[in-house]
């Protein structure tokens, strides 16, 4: 059952003060989820070399979490970039010996079938460095991509693995790390639909947490049946509000929140 408070709202007129309509206030119970959560992965294979965090730990944006076993990575992205570096060679020189073909050409000293193998020749080299160049860029994306980094501010809630344990990427990517933003958090609650047809997403609303109220807002209101009860129909009620450095919330805690009409 909902708890209603009554307050009312007190006109002003000239040294009256007259009574005006009841202003009503719904309490609703509810419970506490992160309104940012995320399940971090690495799409790349190999073994886990260093585990940097553990679960209830403050991480800050772009923080080391955890790494793979860089040494295979690093070889690809050496060996990528030698052949970048080889192709780079081969295509200046390949340019060179076009522009020479073409000179001889002009002046009638080359034939056709000569010229055009130079200008093959110049293509090939072109397609061979593009292919070095994907394929160091490839490379640094794999190094890259085995390193875990917190995507912002947040709270460790979760940690998959274990030192020197083998991570295969498949289809599926295994979640390793989850972060969730501590700093702001969903009340999730239920109500009957003739109240929320008098709500709207954006409007203002409290929840109550540790002896005081925070300030928040209607982030969602549900448009299909959450529960049935012997009361009727239930639907879901999403508010979203801003936590305090202070205060350690988690998720599935029970709070209320506070809608005025």
């Amino acid at each position: 059952m909902n708890a209603l408070a009554t307050r009312y709202v007190l006109i002003t007129f000239g040294s009256f003060l007259f009574p005006g309509l009841p202003v009503w206030a719904t309490d609703l119970p509810a419970t506490l989820d992160w309104a940012r959560r995320v399940e971090l992965g690495t799409p790349v294979s190999g073994v886990i070399n260093e585990i940097l965090v553990r679960p209830g730990q403050q991480v800050g944006k772009g923080e080391l979490l955890l790494r793979l076993d860089p040494r295979g990575f690093q070889t690809r992205v050496a060996r990528f970039s030698a052949s970048l570096e080889e192709a780079r060679l081969r295509r200046a020189e390949a340019q060179r010996e076009f522009e020479r073909a073409s000179e001889l050409y002009e002046r009638t000293l080359l034939s056709d079938h000569e010229r055009q193998v130079a200008e093959i020749a110049a293509a090939a080299a072109e397609a061979a460095y593009r292919r070095a160049d994907a394929g160091l860029t490839q490379a640094r994306l794999e190094l890259e991509y085995s390193q875990l980094r917190a995507p912002f501010d947040g709270v460790v809630v979760g940690v998959s693995g274990a030192v020197g344990e083998a991570v295969a990427s498949g289809l599926r990517i295994r979640p390793l790390v989850v972060v969730a933003d501590n700093h702001r958090m969903r009340a999730k609650a239920q109500l009957t639909p003739d109240r929320s047809l008098r709500l709207q997403p954006g409007q203002k609303a409290r929840v109550a947490i540790a002896g005081g109220w925070a300030d928040a807002r209607i982030e969602y209101l549900g448009w299909e049946p959450a529960r049935q009860t012997p009361e009727g129909t239930l639907y879901d009620l999403y508010v979203i509000f801003d936590t305090s450095a202070g205060r350690r919330l988690r998720a599935g805690q029970p709070v209320t929140v506070r809608l005025d009409d």
